[in-house]
């Protein structure tokens, strides 16, 4: 059986931020713990093996523990298989509806 990959985008108390990334490691189905700058404080990428290992494993190890405020979840997509997987990293397959995006440096502009 094919695990499911699952973010976890998580904020945590101010001062608690490495307490919680430790405590997170220590848990068996997180395979990643990464700090981060921006809307969140810590994503932790964990692996399950169907929905209800999900809601179990959420609801008894990561609600539980001390220092987080908030998390949102992100379920990832399963691999594509047959023909479509062929087509791997660094490989881009042009889309006939899509737009021409590539602009000048005149084109862009950034907002403060």
């Amino acid at each position: 059986m094919e695990q499911k990959v699952v973010y976890f985008l998580i904020n945590v108390e101010h001062g608690k931020l490495k307490i919680v990334s430790n405590d997170l490691r220590k848990i068996e189905e997180i395979v990643e713990v990464v700090e981060v700058f921006g809307r969140y404080d810590i994503i932790a990428k964990a692996l399950v093996n169907d929905d209800y290992h999900l809601k179990s494993f959420y609801q008894n190890k990561i609600t539980l523990l001390s220092g987080i405020t908030r998390t949102e979840t992100v379920i990832g997509l399963p691999e594509d298989e047959g023909e479509d997987a062929e087509n791997t990293e660094g490989e881009h397959t042009e889309h006939p509806e899509e737009e021409n995006t590539e602009h000048s440096e005149e084109d862009v502009a950034f907002e403060i």
